[in-house]
């Protein structure tokens, strides 16, 4: 029910983030915790649904498509960027470290920073 993005126009708000809850606690399930305590936290993890998005969040995933790897329009536009930028990174993301730092290559080195939190997962 999920990825069933058909049935989204006939879903409430509430529906959708009670879904994205319920996901929350199987990404939590797979994500390498940095400590046995986290991992079993996981397990008894309890998302509220009040504290996460419904059809906003979903349609940002939907908009992106099945390919969303901005990386070649993001060096184009980015490279010369006159900002510093700063990447965080929490330890316990699905996404590796090396994926995060990925991106900080899209920047001009001595604007971009990498900084990795401890006992943090991707929403940091």
């Amino acid at each position: 029910a999920y990825l069933d993005f058909g049935a989204l126009p006939a879903r409430t708000e509430r529906d959708v983030a009670a879904l994205h809850a319920k996901f929350a606690h199987y990404y939590a399930l797979v994500a390498p915790p940095t400590s046995a305590a986290a991992g079993a936290a996981a397990v008894d993890m309890h998302v509220d649904i009040d504290d996460v998005g419904g059809l906003a969040a979903m349609a940002t995933y939907v908009s992106m498509g099945r390919h969303h790897d901005y990386r070649a329009a993001l060096r184009a536009a980015l490279h010369d960027a006159p900002f510093d930028t700063l990447i965080v990174h929490g330890d316990d993301d699905l996404a590796p470290l090396a994926e995060s730092q990925r991106y900080a290559h899209l920047f001009a080195p001595q604007r971009v920073r990498v900084v990795r939190v401890p006992d943090c997962g991707h929403f940091v």
